[in-house]
This record gives C-alpha cells, structure tokens and sequence, in this order.
C-alpha cells in the first residue's frame, strides 16, 4: 500500500499528520545526506578529478597536515571513506567522508568545508534553529525538549550552549542601539568535567521591539557577582 493510499483512508487531520510527516523527514534526511556526500566526493575530485583519471599536475588545495603544514594535490592521497554521524533538523544521518593521508608522515588529513565543518556534530540548520528558538525568548531547557522532540535524540544541555555561542557570536550585531525596554536572563546548570557550573545569558529587547544578543559567561555560581 503506497502512501497516498494510506493517505486517502485517513479519516482525521490528526492521521493524515502521523502518515505524512515522518515519511517527509525521512525524505528529507536521506537528500541531505545524499547531498553532502556528493558534494564532498565533488571537492575531492576538484583537485584531484575522477578516480581512474591520472592527474598529471599538481595544484593547491586547502588541506592542512598537522604535522607538515599545508599539502598540494601531490602530497595527500585518497585512503578510502569513514562514516561520520551529523545531527541535521530532521534527525541524526551517517555520511560516507572521503579519507585523506599525507604521502609524508602517513596521518588523517582533515577534509573540512564550509558545508560541513570538521568534526562539528550539528548541522547549519539545526543551528539555526537553536538560535532562533532562543532569541525568541525560549528557554534552554524548553529548546532542549523541542530540539529533542525534532530530531529524535537527546541534545545535551552543555552541547547547546557551545551551538548558540557559536552561532550567537556570529550573527548578533553589537548592542541595540537604542534604549533597553527588557532585560532577559537565564541560567542552566551544567557540568564540566565534574565540576558544577551555571551557564548565565542575558537577551536585551529594545523599544522597537527587536532583540540582540548581549553577552553569556559560564560561572561557578549564580550569585549577583556573577551576573554583573
């Protein structure tokens, strides 16, 4: 039975919701996945072209070698594939990453882009979200449940805050420029290392309405000191 089939027995809007979307998410998850994979394979080929085709010169290329510096086409080589998890907002996918090696010392190169940062467990557009769950005013353990709830996995508290800072740091502009009308503030207490510590954040909203980020530190306590 196809899912149109299964469509047109539905017999509530609550039914046709349950058919529809999970079949979407899945959908969406594997073009995401396909997509990066090819567009990895495609960076890869950029510099060195198609597997059985001899690349005859050599070129630069953006790879860095941690222990010889950066490497041209002719001091990395291809070494197979491993598979990497990323969290993407429909959920958690298993790409297949082409390896690279040094001709020299024979270690991993890592092959970083800008549509898929090295070793960065979530994806732009859960980052995206994350932030903008929270600039409207949700809290980190209310984007916690909804995150978790969206890609079906748990979504540390510690993991947020270092997503958000990173996206926040980013995309905030510097102050509102215009007189504070409310201050918001939160904190989550989290663990480092064993060690107990609270993460404190302030949200300003100016008279326009508009809302900027303004600052977050990670403190032992949450005492007045700590906020000032």
């Amino acid at each position: 039975m196809t899912v149109a089939e299964d469509l047109m027995r539905c017999k509530t809007h609550g039914e046709m919701l349950k058919i529809v979307e999970p079949k979407g998410r899945a959908l969406l998850r594997e073009w995401k996945q396909k997509l990066l994979e090819e567009a990895l394979d495609h960076l890869v080929e950029e510099y060195y072209g198609p597997r059985w085709q001899k690349r005859r010169h050599h070129a630069p290329t953006p790879w860095i070698c941690l222990e010889c510096g950066p490497r041209d086409s002719s001091q990395v080589k291809r070494n197979s594939h491993y598979r990497r998890q990323l969290v993407v907002l429909e959920g958690v996918i298993t790409l297949r990453i082409p390896q690279l090696r040094c001709r020299h010392c024979g270690k991993a190169v890592a092959l970083a882009a800008l549509f898929l940062t090295y070793r960065k467990r979530y994806w732009i557009d859960l980052d995206r979200e994350i932030t903008k769950l929270y600039i409207s005013g949700v809290s980190y353990r209310q984007v916690k449940a909804m995150i978790e709830r969206q890609i079906e996995s748990d979504a540390g508290l510690m993991s947020l805050w270092r997503r958000f800072q990173a996206r926040a740091n980013g995309a905030s502009y510097p102050g509102l420029k215009e007189k504070l009308k409310v201050l918001y503030l939160d904190e989550a207490y989290i663990k480092i290392k064993g060690a107990p510590f609270w993460s404190l954040l302030a949200l300003g909203e100016g008279h326009s309405g508009k809302r900027a980020y303004l600052g977050a530190v990670q403190s032992p306590d949450r005492s007045e000191t700590a906020w000032v």
